[in-house]
């Protein structure tokens, strides 16, 4: 792990962050001094596996409240739809396939839109 200010690997673990979901790692350089948080995505309250779930949930034609009521459910949570609405604001660059969401909404059922099928190998 690297300073995120100077480039230094001096590093040294200096305690803990806590939000409201999540705890993390505080470290500190010694080069420079500076704390830093090591995170996939910095400044969220939310974990990236919640972010990630409501995303793909609204991505497969659900509303946003409905999305955010099955996130809620599923990771027993309270997450605001305005929440929900920011992050889709965003990450919208990162979900190119959004603006055939409209046409796609027309066509199936967001239930409809993912299919399974079990294979079996072997026969097993």
């Amino acid at each position: 792990m690297l300073c995120k200010n100077c480039g230094s690997k001096n590093i040294i673990k200096q305690g803990w962050s806590e939000t409201k979901n999540r705890r993390k790692q505080i470290y500190k350089c010694r080069s420079c001094n500076k704390k830093f948080v090591e995170s996939a995505i910095s400044f969220k309250t939310y974990t990236p596996q919640i972010i990630y779930s409501a995303l793909i949930t609204y991505n497969l034609g659900f509303t946003l409240q409905e999305s955010v009521k099955i996130v809620n459910k599923k990771h027993k949570i309270k997450l605001p739809v305005s929440t929900l609405h920011g992050w889709l604001k965003e990450f919208l660059p990162l979900m190119p396939n959004l603006k055939f969401l409209p046409e796609m909404k027309k066509q199936y059922q967001p239930h409809n839109i993912l299919k399974h099928k079990i294979f079996l190998h072997n026969g097993l």
